[in-house]
């Protein structure tokens, strides 16, 4: 009913958005719905940039914002090239109460890494698996990415999460670079490359090639 007040034309969400009720509810009034894949990589994201530009009658602005996301990937990678050696990064999804969970492939978090330059030792594993301190320790991980969000809550929050390692120096010393919750929703997605550009710009800063 809230969004019937509305009087929407058009419901524009990801494949992930519901309840199915609603929808048909909403369908059944009138409304057109439009899902947008979530799959995480760059093919996707252009495809769903051209798709919004259709439904909202502005195919030159998607067009053009194509060219722009094709000449940031673009810049990505030619950046990488400054890295003598790849990464190795782990994002860790934390959720109070319960055991960290790690990205694997087939997510957001892992096509954020591998833009920026990096490698994800959990890429074997797909999405978001529950993960150990053992587990963890064997990725050998270079560096962990946590949410901004999640960190600006607890600072101590991989400590408390992972209590085990807090006073394991090789654990104590590993960076952590965090990221917009923003990035990692509804697939891939345009604060995705941005984010990809912050972390490879502290990447090259921390191999002392930065500005290049």
């Amino acid at each position: 009913e809230g969004l019937l007040a509305l009087k929407p034309s058009l419901l524009l969400g990801s494949d992930e958005m519901g309840p199915e009720s609603t929808l048909q509810q909403l369908s059944k009034a009138g409304v057109k719905v439009e899902r947008l894949s979530t799959a995480p990589d760059l093919a996707t994201l252009q495809q769903n940039i051209q798709r919004v530009g259709a439904l909202i009658g502005k195919p030159d602005a998607a067009a053009a914002l194509t060219q722009q996301v094709h000449q940031q990937v673009a810049q990505l990678q030619q950046q990488a090239t400054h890295l003598a050696r790849p990464p190795r990064l782990v994002y860790l999804l934390v959720v109070p109460g319960r055991p960290p969970m790690v990205a694997g492939s087939q997510t957001p978090a892992d096509t954020l890494i591998t833009l920026a330059g990096a490698r994800n030792p959990a890429a074997t594993l797909r999405n978001y698996p529950q993960l150990n301190a053992e587990a963890l320790l064997a990725m050998q991980p270079d560096g962990l990415i946590v949410s901004e969000r999640s960190l600006q809550q607890d600072p101590q929050l991989l400590a408390h999460t992972l209590p085990q390692l807090a006073k394991d120096p090789a654990f104590k010393a590993l960076p952590i670079f965090t990221i917009p919750g923003a990035a990692l929703i509804g697939g891939l997605n345009l604060s995705t490359l941005q984010a990809a550009q912050t972390l490879q710009q502290q990447l090259l800063q921390a191999a002392g090639h930065a500005g290049e």
